[in-house]
């Protein structure tokens, strides 16, 4: 019981508040992180309690980590779905990419930690006071997460771009969650019946698999900024030139004397004989 308590407060809670934080970001629901609002505030609270609820109730129930991710991924969605009203694809998109985000931090040297530190799985489990420690890269991951986020808001609006690659986004990151924790699963329970050469290599493949993954995910964010900046700034160029033709239009009309050309172009442009026409009805 100590021991939950202390997993709870001291590492479900800071990772809780900063993964809420992240996917909200990622959702799109940045202004309902302005906590000068008391109605934003109690909605986050009541969020982070049930989050740590869940985890309260899941980690003794399911001791098998990959079931125990899946089983929080679950959870998370629902609640990020039911109380901040998002699409439930959506918030499973926000939920994997984290998930994804702390299976490839914790598997870069987790795994050392349990095999070379802690000689087992058990010993490590025991040692539960030095959690906040192992904890540390996770939550400079997730800060410096924030930070980009928080730069770069464009990264946002990436869920909205295509329903069909959203769920085929979400259905891949899970699956690739799960391989990186059912590879270091193996590793975990059987590591100290392996030779030496063994530890090595399955070592060195955890290592990899998440560096991979890593870079699969910024390779992905990378492509849809870059899509969402290269598309936005053909937007601009094609209304720059639109505006252009239209402006020359107009003073050449204008230049010829014909001012009731000049203007049905302006009309047409800054619809006023609709306005005027709404204005009549009123």
């Amino acid at each position: 019981m100590v021991m939950n308590l202390y997993i709870l407060f001291f590492i479900s809670l800071p990772e809780a508040l900063l993964n809420l934080y992240i996917m909200l970001r990622l959702a799109g629901e940045s202004k309902k992180l302005k906590f000068k609002n008391i109605n934003n505030t109690l909605r986050f609270l009541i969020t982070i309690a049930l989050m740590l609820l869940g985890s309260w109730i899941i980690r003794p129930l399911a001791p098998n980590v990959v079931i125990n991710i899946l089983l929080h991924s679950i959870v998370y969605t629902l609640l990020i779905s039911l109380i901040y009203k998002t699409n439930l694809i959506k918030s499973a998109f926000c939920v994997s990419l984290v998930l994804l985000l702390y299976s490839t931090v914790e598997n870069l040297y987790i795994r050392f930690i349990i095999a070379y530190i802690s000689h087992g799985i058990e010993n490590f489990n025991s040692n539960y006071q030095m959690f906040i420690v192992y904890s540390l890269p996770y939550r400079f991951a997730q800060i410096a997460a924030i930070i980009f986020l928080i730069k770069y808001e464009i990264v946002l609006d990436i869920a909205k771009i295509d329903k069909s690659f959203n769920r085929l986004f979400v259905i891949c990151m899970y699956l690739l969650t799960c391989l990186e924790y059912c590879f270091s699963y193996l590793f975990d329970m059987y590591f100290e019946k392996m030779s030496l050469f063994h530890q090595i290599i399955f070592s060195i493949a955890i290592s990899i698999m998440a560096f991979i993954t890593s870079l699969l995910v910024f390779k992905f964010i990378y492509i849809i900024v870059r899509g969402l900046l290269t598309g936005g700034y053909k937007q601009y160029q094609e209304l720059e030139m639109d505006s252009k033709y239209a402006f020359k239009k107009v003073y050449t009309l204008i230049k010829d004397n014909n001012i009731n050309g000049a203007e049905e172009i302006l009309e047409n442009l800054i619809d006023i004989k609709k306005t005027k026409d709404t204005e009549v009805k009123k």
